[in-house]
């Protein structure tokens, strides 16, 4: 295996150990709340449809929670319905408020500074040296 897949492989390793990690912290925390809307997934053959109404499931509380952890933990390299598109963006907007101390504000700051570092790291090994 040349060296570009095996450092995409070990991104990807890495990116999925960390947002683990961002789970559990998320899950761990005392004092959350969260809402998040649900929209419908494009399925293959529908990308180019006309779009004239979407409909939008609203989720709060602990079940918002559940979904964004999930969210977070979808890659879609292990992850995806066969007959949802590999053209469209999956989304789930919404927030999740947290009332933490400052030095757990500081473990979710780091650690998702080393999730986004990952990321561009993976999307570097992707455009520069697999495609390149």
């Amino acid at each position: 295996m040349n060296n570009a897949k095996y450092d995409l492989i070990e991104g990807f390793n890495r990116l999925e150990s960390k947002i683990t990690e961002l789970s559990q912290l998320i899950a761990e925390q005392p004092s959350i709340s969260a809402t998040v809307f649900r929209l419908p997934d494009v399925m293959k053959g529908e990308e180019n449809n006309e779009i004239k109404q979407i409909d939008v499931e609203k989720i709060t509380g602990k079940l918002a929670i559940q979904h964004a952890i999930e969210h977070y933990n979808l890659l879609f390299i292990h992850d995806k319905s066969e007959l949802t598109s590999n053209k469209s963006a999956v989304r789930l907007p919404g927030a999740i408020c947290i009332d933490i101390p400052y030095s757990t504000y500081q473990t979710f700051r780091v650690l998702l500074d080393e999730i986004n570092e990952l990321k561009i790291q993976i999307k570097q090994i992707v455009t520069q040296k697999i495609r390149g």
